[in-house]
């Protein structure tokens, strides 16, 4: 399993059997060694096992509470973990003289869901599958209720009239000859069937995915944020290591680095940049807003789109109404996008640029020019005055730039570099 496991794709190391062995061959031998063990352990054993099992249930209930399935340490030693504290408690609970496990764990609730617990484990995926919130009109916790209660169900009669059939011998071993090479086939057919016209994961399926599983991860009480914007909205995320979550916000990114909210191809001095595939922004707004189900999106840009462009035939120079003119339009584009469903919109101004060091002297220009950075944080500021509504400002600027300097924190620490954010200046600026 430590071998396999990539953190990008964790299904080989999840589904793979040989990945998955050690618990299946620990219960193996534990089984083995029970049949041959006495029926009850000497006295001094008794207390400790117990205390045993009772560590090995913590660890499973802590395991199911909080870990997620793509958390590094499961793969890593924490899921053999999880098979032997499975085997310590079953070890614990199956003595004769346990005073707790073996009372509690014989409850007749218990039991019952014991009995049942492989058709269970069997049928709750493809049940849970097919109950899709777009089949049944439901969503969140009545939607689990819901596929829980048919997993119920199903497992319940096929315990009375499959599994205890077989078991008692009341299907004759003749019949189980034709039976079971047919319900092969059928399985098989059934299978290909379903699976027709089926096609590899796409990155947009593999990332509207991620979306829902760190909205569906975030606690009922936080507040969802979907920040989109440029490079500085991506470096923000990558500087601190991923995607902001708490108990209060729980916060990711949505958007290409190097796009603003304008088309066209940037112009640095008389050199025209090459097309930068910012086609496929507004698409992916919509992707972040639609799967990431956010209650608050917000706008952080790094100045580009005060640069001059060339829009088709046409050039756009930064500082004039007809390029006021396009950034408003501009703006108003992202803000449908982005408040779609009803979410506010957070504009955050422009803060002050940082040259690249070693850069070409025309791009150093650009970058050191405060005068286009207030002009574009001008149209921002406008635009959110005129659409309070569902749109608010957030003054970037005034906090990374006081006094138009880039700020530190208490001790020094640059907040930013010239292509982003600092590692403890993201953490900050997040805060």
């Amino acid at each position: 399993m430590a071998l396999l496991f990539d953190p990008d794709d964790t299904a080989r190391a999840y589904y793979g059997t040989d990945a998955r062995a050690s618990a299946l061959l620990l219960g193996a031998g534990l089984a083995l060694v029970w049949i041959r063990a006495p029926r009850s352990l000497p006295r001094r054993w008794r207390l400790p096992l117990e205390l045993g099992g009772l560590a090995g249930l913590g660890y499973l209930l802590t395991v199911v509470l909080l870990a997620d399935t793509d958390a590094p340490f499961l793969y890593q030693g924490g899921l053999l973990l999880v098979a032997l504290a499975s085997a310590l408690l079953i070890l614990a609970a199956v003595q004769p003289t346990s005073p707790i496990l073996g009372r509690v764990l014989a409850l007749a609730p218990l039991t019952a869901i014991g009995l049942i617990s492989y058709g269970l484990y069997l049928y709750h995926w493809p049940i849970f599958t097919w109950l899709s919130p777009t089949r049944v009109g439901v969503d969140g916790y009545e939607l689990f209720a819901l596929r829980l209660g048919v997993t119920l169900l199903v497992a319940v009669v096929s315990y009375f009239l499959v599994e205890q059939p077989i078991r008692r011998g009341a299907i004759p071993a003749r019949r189980i000859l034709v039976v079971a090479p047919a319900a092969v086939a059928a399985v098989l057919a059934l299978t290909l069937v379903s699976t027709e016209g089926g096609r590899a994961a796409t990155a947009d399926d593999r990332l509207r995915y991620a979306y829902t599983r760190l909205a569906a991860a975030a606690p009922s009480s936080a507040h969802r944020v979907l920040v989109a914007g440029d490079a500085l909205a991506f470096n923000l995320v990558r500087a601190q290591g991923g995607p902001r979550a708490a108990e209060d916000v729980v916060s990711t990114v949505a958007g290409i680095p190097g796009c603003g909210i304008a088309n066209g191809r940037v112009m640095i001095g008389g050199y025209v940049a090459a097309p930068h595939g910012c086609a496929e922004r507004d698409a992916a707004y919509e992707r972040g807003v639609d799967s990431f189900d956010r209650h608050i999106s917000v706008l952080m840009l790094s100045g580009t789109d005060a640069w001059d462009r060339e829009l088709g035939t046409r050039t756009l120079r930064a500082k004039t109404g007809e390029a006021r003119t396009y950034l408003r339009q501009r703006l108003e584009r992202t803000r449908r996008l982005l408040t779609a469903g009803g979410a506010r919109l957070v504009v955050m101004t422009v803060p002050c640029p940082i040259p690249s060091t070693g850069s070409p002297p025309a791009l150093v220009a650009l970058q050191e020019d405060a005068t286009r950075v207030d002009w574009l944080n001008g149209i921002l500021r406008s635009y959110a005055a005129e659409h309070r509504d569902d749109v608010t400002i957030a003054d970037a600027q005034a906090l990374l730039c006081p006094d138009g300097v880039p700020a530190s924190l208490p001790d020094g620490t640059p907040l930013r570099t010239a292509t982003g954010f600092t590692p403890d200046g993201a953490r900050a600026f997040w805060e």
